[in-house]
């Protein structure tokens, strides 16, 4: 799974700025990095994963992007030569997850910001986050916003992937989980995104 994130400035300003990365380092099963989505307001957060190794990293975003073709895109403008995360489970089994842990070090904006979950296609990815309260949000506040492909025909400005639009991850609202496909195939262009409207520490 990979994961891409950006944010419109609180300023007056139109512009939008997808996050910058730190290089992801650490061996398999203990990875970290960091992320800036925007620095006003400051959006800082400490990321450690147990993903093992074998195409992980932060990628250039060269050859895979979110174009303005697709929800997000249209909304938040093409994420082409912008990084994103990419990621493991542990293992390539119903029980092999890995666990991903974002921590902000300022509580996340109640709007004007979005994550995208990309290549959920052979993949189920549970989802939870935190307030400064200590309380989970709930599904309304983590703010899925839909579920599209990025590779599929007509897809405006669309990288030189194939995919379909009918293969699309589905949502589940009471376990909080993305699902990828049916028969768990290994495709392209899966991915979906939210837009959270609480703070997340």
């Amino acid at each position: 799974a990979a994961v891409a994130v950006v944010a419109s400035p609180a300023s007056a300003a139109t512009t939008t700025q997808w996050a910058t990365w730190q290089p992801l380092t650490g061996t398999s099963g203990a990875y970290s990095t960091s992320v800036q989505i925007t620095p006003d307001p400051s959006m800082v957060a400490i990321v450690t994963s147990t993903s093992r190794s074998g195409q992980v990293g932060v990628i250039s975003g060269a050859s895979t992007w979110l174009s303005q073709g697709t929800p997000v895109g249209a909304k938040y403008g093409s994420s082409r030569d912008q990084p994103y995360l990419n990621l493991r489970p542990q293992a390539d089994t119903p029980t092999g997850s890995s666990t991903t842990t974002y921590s902000f070090l300022d509580p996340t904006p109640t709007a004007g910001w979005t994550f995208v979950l990309g290549d959920i296609d052979a993949d189920s990815v549970r989802i939870q986050a935190t307030g400064p309260d200590g309380q989970a949000l709930t599904a309304d506040e983590l703010g899925f916003r839909g579920g599209f492909n990025y590779c599929a025909p007509g897809v405006v400005g669309k990288p030189s992937c194939t995919g379909s639009a009918t293969d699309v991850p589905t949502w589940d609202d009471t376990t909080l989980t993305l699902t990828g496909n049916a028969g768990a195939v290994d495709t392209s262009g899966a991915a979906a995104w939210f837009e959270p409207s609480a703070p997340i520490t």
